[in-house]
């Protein structure tokens, strides 16, 4: 592990200890085992650090995502929307529950209405799957696997629902009800492909 990996890895830890607000610099210096001014030969911020964890840790999840629709033409191939669906929220779920993705956004999670960029950070991976979720119900569409009025209000809306029962599914697993939010997610999405069926089986 380089460096500037140490730096990251090692802000991580104090902010999943101390909450992003008490790292300094200094913290982490001492804790990666250099001097303060070996940070700024890497990074020019903490801020510059922290959105430097977020790609670092994105791309590592994604790098180890299973069941993601990389290819959209063969991912859809003999499934129903459901099945689409649900292996790419699921996947999704599995992705950001990573030890790493977890230990990140507990603590950018409950700092963004305080902390500006634990906000920027939340509405880019926000975008992200918004963008990501419009592709895949466009490529549903064009399979004939589910039909929409307005593409753009139906990702939407499934987008921000979807994070919405994420969230409360972990809620559910704190309180000792640990497939309540599965079942939740799985009931939406058996009514939005209805809502949005093609006349083929969904």
């Amino acid at each position: 592990m380089n460096t500037k990996e140490q730096i990251l890895r090692c802000t991580l830890e104090l902010a999943s200890e101390t909450g992003l607000g008490n790292v300094s610099l200094q913290k982490i210096a001492d804790r990666v085992g250099v001097r303060k001014a070996t940070l700024f030969s890497h990074y020019k911020s903490k801020d510059e650090i922290i959105e430097a964890l977020y790609r670092y840790i994105r791309t590592m999840a994604v790098a180890n995502r299973k069941g993601l629709p990389l290819e959209h033409p063969a991912f859809l191939q003999d499934k129903t929307a459901v099945e689409v669906l649900e292996s790419v929220v699921f996947a999704y779920k599995a992705m950001n529950e990573s030890r790493d993705m977890a230990m990140f956004y507990r603590f950018i999670y409950s700092e963004r209405v305080f902390n500006p960029l634990a906000a920027k950070i939340m509405i880019e991976e926000t975008q992200t799957m918004l963008a990501q979720v419009q592709q895949l119900l466009a490529a549903m569409q064009e399979s004939g696997l589910l039909r929409f009025p307005c593409l753009k209000t139906a990702a939407t809306a499934f987008c921000l629902t979807i994070h919405e029962l994420l969230d409360l599914g972990r809620d559910y697993a704190a309180n000792g009800q640990p497939d309540k939010g599965r079942t939740m997610i799985c009931d939406y999405i058996t009514g939005f492909c209805k809502e949005y069926k093609s006349g083929q089986s969904v």
